[in-house]
């Protein structure tokens, strides 16, 4: 890259790790969109099913995810 001028530039590694108590905040954050969703029956449309499969799903990467 010396030749494109562009040696000066330093590489940036994204923030891919949560520090514990954020861990379990967004945890419980969507387990709360989950808890709603099954004990409201006017919430059980196609649409609310979606938002409940993104929110386990979203747990699952947070728990088993790198």
């Amino acid at each position: 890259m010396e030749l494109l001028g562009f040696s000066n530039w330093t590489t940036r590694t994204p923030q891919t790790a949560f520090n514990e108590s954020e861990l379990w905040f967004y945890i419980a954050e969507f387990r709360a969109v989950c808890i709603v969703i099954q004990k409201n029956p006017s919430l059980h449309s196609a649409t609310h099913y979606f938002l409940f499969n993104l929110a386990v799903a979203d747990i699952l990467l947070l728990l088993f995810g790198e």
